[in-house]
């Protein structure tokens, strides 16, 4: 029986790299007590702050399939992070038209964060969908009347490609 990789595995291979002054002990404690619980089979990217004194580091994990999707669905019961990513794994489902997911975890606090959900799409993804789909699905809840005339208007100042 294979043992599960996590993203702590591969952190590892890095830990000679982080370092002083990008990489306090700190933001390196909180990056390790995160990866442990996180699969490693993703693909993952560290953002530092490159200000004085600022040591914060964030992990991002991008999510590819359904299983990974399921498996970190578990993670975030009774959320909308984790009602999303249950979606997104059914294939046929409403969030089919999802190609990936990136996680961004800011981890400048002490408590482990609710990742930030970032899902990558086709450029000539349906409005509506987006709308009346995606956009409610992140959020947990249904867009208001304002957010959804705000989210228009800066579609319509996209200059065409």
């Amino acid at each position: 029986m294979a043992v599960a990789l996590t993203v702590a595995d591969w952190l590892a291979v890095l830990e000679p790299r982080l370092t002083e002054p990008l990489f306090d002990a700190a933001a390196v404690g909180r990056l390790h007590r995160l990866a442990r619980e996180l699969p490693g089979e993703c693909q993952g990217t560290l953002e530092v702050r490159l200000a004085s004194g600022a040591a914060w580091v964030d992990l991002s994990l991008r999510l590819l399939t359904a299983s990974q999707a399921a498996a970190l669905a578990a993670r975030f019961p009774a959320s909308p992070t984790g009602r999303f990513l249950s979606a997104w794994s059914e294939p046929e489902g409403p969030l089919a038209p999802v190609r990936s997911v990136w996680l961004e975890f800011d981890l400048e606090r002490e408590k482990t964060p609710r990742p930030i959900v970032c899902a990558k799409l086709q450029a000539d993804t349906d409005i509506g969908w987006l709308l009346g789909t995606l956009l409610p699905a992140l959020r947990g809840d249904s867009l208001s009347r304002r957010q959804r005339a705000r989210i228009l208007a800066c579609l319509d100042a996209i200059p065409g490609s």
